[in-house]
């Protein structure tokens, strides 16, 4: 029975030391590299929440020919917001020759004031200009979970185009509106 305890206690004690090793030297990710910071608040405005969703794009939509499925994001600013603006830039999951991720389409810009953006409401939903021109590759995109579509937001006073980022989520493969 001695035998049987200290080898038990052996086991535990040796893997509590390669997990320690393997956290500390491994650098492994508990977190993944597209997880969202939001809600976070910026030097002009605060974010409390982002959905996100793919879906068909609207017809009036300013949308690359042939796109068949866009992504949606739509932001709420919360108490504390003042005023400026709000750029949007969406990235696929695709790298370039840098390693970093590709814009897709064009950057959205919406102005705020008092806490509010130019619809007159607190809540705005941002289209992506670019997507999935074939739905077999939305398909595919969607059953994986190592990559993610995701947004940046970078915020600049209303005279200003100088943005800074302060905001990131990923794009909800599988959330639809």
């Amino acid at each position: 029975i001695v035998a049987s305890v200290l080898s038990v206690v052996l086991l535990l004690a040796l893997s509590f030391y390669f997990y320690r090793y393997a956290k500390d030297k491994l650098d492994i990710v508990t977190k993944d590299k597209w997880a969202t910071n939001i809600p976070v608040k910026g030097n002009l405005a605060n974010i409390t929440e982002v959905k996100t969703w793919w879906g068909t794009p609207p017809e009036n939509a300013n949308v690359k020919g042939g796109v068949k499925l866009v992504p949606f994001v739509q932001l709420t600013l919360g108490e504390g917001t003042t005023s400026g603006k709000l750029r949007v830039v969406f990235y696929s999951y695709e790298k370039n020759s840098f390693n970093r991720n590709i814009a897709k389409g064009d950057p959205v810009t919406i102005p705020f004031s008092n806490g509010k953006f130019s619809n007159g409401k607190k809540t705005v939903t941002f289209i992506c200009t670019d997507g999935f021109e074939d739905v077999a590759y939305f398909y595919h995109y969607k059953q994986q979970d190592e990559n993610r579509w995701t947004i940046q937001v970078g915020e600049a006073a209303a005279d200003s185009n100088d943005y800074k980022v302060f905001a990131h989520a990923p794009i909800d493969p599988k959330g639809s509106h």
